[in-house]
């Protein structure tokens, strides 16, 4: 039986966070500017939120698996995924932010 190499998972663990948290701040935007796809993730998850997050934890599961075969294993480089993951979630935090004061004035 092959070993699991836990430095890949969690190097495809920050990519997978990164690419999520991106997905999550525009699918936000995207749902109060489109309203189909609002609908949409209504009709097939009950609730717009229960759908962003359904589809956030697949989304995740999916990538942490494809990046885990295509990512080298590499340490040095798992600094840098940090950085950028700390970069997405403060651009995707305030994405979401400047969407909602736009939407109340």
């Amino acid at each position: 039986m092959k070993k699991i190499n836990t430095i890949k998972i969690s190097t495809a663990s920050l990519i997978s966070a990164t690419l999520v948290s991106l997905f999550v701040a525009f699918s936000t935007v995207a749902g109060g500017l489109y309203h189909p796809y609002k609908v949409w993730l209504k009709e097939i998850f009950y609730h717009h939120w229960i759908g962003k997050s359904i589809l956030s934890a697949v989304l995740f599961l999916l990538l942490i698996i494809v990046c885990y075969f295509l990512i080298k294993d590499d340490k040095e480089i798992r600094s840098i995924y940090f950085k950028v993951l700390f970069w997405a979630v403060i651009l995707s935090s305030v994405a979401i932010l400047a969407f909602n004061i736009y939407e109340v004035f």
